[in-house]
């Protein structure tokens, strides 16, 4: 019997960019925005990163042509992982990108998908094996390059989404691209918040 992997969602959240990417059933790093929702009347910003919130978690279904033969119920992931929001008021927008973050943890309690929320040290940690500072995320970046080169050319947020998705599926199924002892070290950080107990599969 060939083993399906399961479908899971990384989400690196930012108003002018959030990356989405997916792995398992399928690989692909997307992202989602919008410039200028900090300087609209309140009413319409708030609507604005509802909007955005939304748009974000429709990114993490399976789109028709990724799930031949696979239920309808099948569309969503089994796990999503998000960066834990960065609460510097350096990045300005401090109060929307929270809000983005909530709208996004909201909608997935709302539908009943497994959720993990990991400090970015700790994604860091998972792709090179340190968890200090990565400035403009160099090497990140260059470990998404060498070990999930299936995604090609991505930017900053959009290598944070792969390693968080591919996290996801390590939590899920133990497979791994990293080495063993790197992985098991910050899978299993207690700083990395679940929504429920994760069950491994496959």
């Amino acid at each position: 019997m060939t083993f399906e992997p399961p479908h899971v969602a990384g989400i690196d959240t930012g108003l002018v960019c959030t990356a989405v990417a997916t792995a398992g059933r399928t690989a692909r790093a997307v992202k989602i925005g919008r410039t200028g929702i900090t300087k609209l009347p309140l009413g319409e910003r708030t609507d604005a990163i509802v909007d955005l919130g939304l748009g974000v978690v429709d990114l993490i279904y399976l789109r028709p042509e990724e799930m031949p033969g696979m239920a309808w119920m099948f569309r969503k992931p089994g796990l999503v992982l998000i960066e834990a929001p960065d609460v510097s008021n350096a990045f300005g927008g401090l109060v929307e990108r929270i809000q983005l973050y909530h709208e996004i943890v909201r909608s997935l309690s709302a539908t009943r998908i497994s959720y993990g929320i990991v400090p970015s040290a700790i994604l860091k940690g998972y792709a090179t094996g340190n968890g200090g500072v990565d400035k403009n995320k160099k090497r990140v970046k260059a470990a998404v390059a060498q070990l999930w080169p299936e995604y090609g050319k991505v930017n900053d947020d959009q290598a944070d989404g792969i390693v968080l998705a591919a996290m996801g599926l390590d939590k899920l199924t133990g497979h791994r691209r990293v080495p063993d002892a790197q992985a098991e070290d910050w899978l299993n950080r207690p700083s990395i918040q679940w929504s429920a107990e994760i069950r491994r599969v496959g």
